[in-house]
């Protein structure tokens, strides 16, 4: 479903914005999500609290 969603973005002129910790290439940034959908991050990140919800894997800027 997210490569269908995200064809779908490029197709309409949408344009991957990484964020600081995302890869720069969204293909490849997806891949890294969907092989670590079971991981889990710890609760503090270099002082930044994680977002913990488990539904939510990843959040994408377009």
């Amino acid at each position: 479903m997210l490569l269908v969603l995200t064809t779908y973005l490029f197709q309409q002129g949408y344009i991957f914005t990484p964020r600081e910790w995302q890869q720069e290439d969204f293909l490849d940034e997806a891949q890294h999500v969907l092989t670590t959908l079971n991981v889990m991050p710890e609760d503090e990140e270099d002082g930044k609290k994680v977002y913990r919800v488990k539904p939510v894997h990843a959040m994408y800027m377009f």
